[in-house]
């Protein structure tokens, strides 16, 4: 298997190869489809596409458009952009054909060759998408590319005719040898895995090797930013993080930049990213979010590419694919964030411990908590989304991203403390590399991973997959004593409590969360409605909320004029005290020899000889 990311200047290009597990000569046979992409309508955000495909005889022919893209775990249902899906034959007579679903397609060829033409809608600027315009594309390949029902190893050749002016194309597909814009796939899952950015207004940020592997940035408009301390850091990013594996699987790499947004999708030898340089010079928080964020999506392409569970592979395009173990791609993944920019000296030992209080602390805000477990996270995500049902009256579901990096820190703290320090779970991520993705060829099971996690710490870890799979509350005392850490756990009182948070919305004062149980909650008052007035003072700002609630004390009566659908009602409910918990880390100086050798090789990434 081979990918590829290409620069084009109109008459120049260059290839670089990447071979990952098997050598495929992109010579070697003819491809069963051709695609050809063409942009005359970006302006409307329209990309069109026509295949050409040899159907060897086969009268019925049947085409599938995928539901969702690998790395976004919700159905996007593409073929709603599909339009004016048109067939003819090889002299230009239109085929019988007919939808059989809303992404299913069946054409009656004759078993003669013919061409499928269409066009896709694409104006959402995000990286399960496809966007359009007049500057530049992002071209999400499973809401673009048909393929055959049953042919999922079909190999295909897309060639692309350029909108005017546009210069540069980046995708992780090989270019057809003595082509120009004219790329081949072995087969389509790596089609679906391979986005193209291109357009006019693309810059190449300078890039760097690791290993002697070639990595390169290319940005949409990313802004102003120091592009040479920003490379350099990503550079260190890149050389900790395949330094915890030892071993890079592409021959090089590249960044997808598609602007300011949201979101990020990893790849096997790409991911795509929402990006801006804002901040990145002269802000330290703004740095770190994005760092982390890169840190997140480049470790992806062994955690849940390669390292991955045994669901995720074949695909399912059309339903998706159900995991209990996203806690694992997708958790652990945030965990490691951390981890990698520790040891790549991108963060100092106290922000470290800081993003672990942080997540503690998030995780622990969620009701959700004492209703879903982290597997059934995981598994109704689909559902759910990634980040939990958010806009139900009871948030009874958790984020495998919440609860994901503390499983991981406390396992992690266990290996080293049982093992001494001479193991750590850089050595269950190792296994699960080298044991099934590289010698097996597969995903692990559920009972696998739980194997070689005891193998690795040595001991049976019944205990710890509770808190996987029941609702058993994180003993955080125990797991960050391994640590030689304590956890003010110590409740502390809030006053003057109601539960309430507003933003602004058009011309409106919305609610856009209220605490389970609060006195608000229990008061009636709920997400989505508009405030009218607080204490009878007219709210149409968030900051008029704030200034009608200044000065307000515990016991106070607080009245709330809403809407809540169709209907005006009015709240009043008294301010309470709030018990929180900080969590915050503190080192026990009374802590033993192991627990300080777990905590010293935690921060500096090492474990004993």
């Amino acid at each position: 298997m081979q990918s590829h990311t290409s620069k084009y200047l109109f008459g120049k290009c260059f290839l670089l190869l990447l071979s990952l597990s098997v050598s495929v000569l992109v010579t070697a046979q003819t491809p069963s489809i051709h695609f050809t992409l063409s942009f005359p309508q970006a302006a409307e955000h329209f990309v069109g596409v026509e295949m050409k495909y040899d159907p060897k005889g086969k009268k019925a022919v049947e085409f599938e458009l995928p539901n969702w893209t690998t790395g976004y775990y919700q159905l996007m249902y593409f073929s709603k952009d599909l339009k004016d899906f048109k067939v003819r034959n090889a002299k230009g007579d239109t085929l019988v054909w007919k939808q059989q679903t809303p992404n299913r397609w069946a054409i009656n060829s004759d078993g003669q060759p013919f061409t499928v033409s269409y066009r896709i809608f694409g104006n959402r600027r995000f990286v399960a998408s496809n966007y359009v315009d007049e500057e530049f594309a992002y071209l999400s390949p499973a809401g673009i590319f048909l393929y055959p029902v049953g042919g999922l190893a079909y190999s295909s050749v897309i060639r692309i005719q350029p909108h005017t002016n546009w210069n540069r194309i980046a995708t992780g597909l090989d270019l057809v040898k003595g082509e120009s814009y004219t790329y081949r796939s072995p087969d389509f899952d790596i089609l679906y895995d391979s986005p193209f950015l291109l357009g006019s207004k693309l810059e190449d940020l300078p890039s760097f090797t690791v290993n002697n592997k070639p990595h390169y940035f290319v940005a949409y408009k990313p802004g102003e930013f120091d592009r040479t301390t920003f490379m350099n850091d990503l550079q260190k990013i890149v050389s900790t993080a395949s330094g915890i594996i030892g071993d890079i699987p592409y021959e090089h790499y590249s960044f997808l930049a598609i602007g300011p947004g949201g979101g990020g999708i990893e790849h096997l030898n790409s991911t795509s990213i929402s990006f801006s340089g804002q901040g990145l010079s002269t802000n330290r928080a703004a740095r770190n979010r994005m760092y982390h964020f890169l840190a997140h999506e480049y470790f992806h392409h062994y955690n849940v590419k390669r390292i991955r569970p045994i669901e995720l592979g074949p695909f399912d395009y059309n339903k998706g694919s159900r995991t209990n173990s996203l806690w694992v791609s997708e958790g652990l993944n945030v965990y490691y964030e951390n981890l990698i920019l520790k040891r790549a000296g991108l963060k100092t030992d106290e922000e470290a411990l800081a993003t672990v209080q942080q997540q503690v602390a998030s995780y622990e805000a969620k009701p959700g908590r004492l209703f879903q477990t982290l597997a059934a996270s995981s598994y109704e995500t689909w559902s759910d989304g990634p980040f939990g049902r958010t806009g139900d009256e009871v948030n009874k579901t958790i984020s495998y991203y919440d609860k994901g990096p503390v499983v991981g820190v406390m396992l992690d703290f266990r290996i080293r403390y049982t093992t001494g320090n001479k193991r750590s779970l850089d050595d269950v991520m190792r296994k699960l590399y080298y044991e099934y993705y590289k010698k097996k060829g597969r995903g692990f099971t559920e009972a696998e991973l739980k194997k070689e996690i005891e193998t690795v710490c040595g001991e049976k870890m019944d205990d710890f997959f509770d808190y996987i799979y029941t609702l058993k509350p994180l003993d955080y005392n125990r797991y960050f004593a391994y640590a030689g850490l304590l956890v003010d756990q110590t409740p502390k009182m809030i006053p003057a409590y109601a539960g309430v948070f507003v933003t602004d919305r058009r011309d409106t004062v919305v609610v856009n969360a209220a605490d389970w149980q609060s006195p608000a909650w229990n008061a009636g008052l709920r997400r989505q409605a508009k405030v009218l007035s607080v204490n009878n003072q007219p709210v149409k700002t968030a900051a008029d909320y704030t200034k009608a609630v200044a000065g307000m004390k515990t016991g106070d009566e607080m009245r709330m004029q809403v809407i809540t659908g169709n209907e005006t009602v009015m709240l009043t409910f008294k301010l309470t005290e709030k018990e929180e918990r900080s969590y915050a880390l503190t080192i026990d100086t009374s802590a033993n020899a192991t627990a300080v050798k777990v905590r010293n090789g935690w921060l500096t990434g090492q474990t004993e000889k």
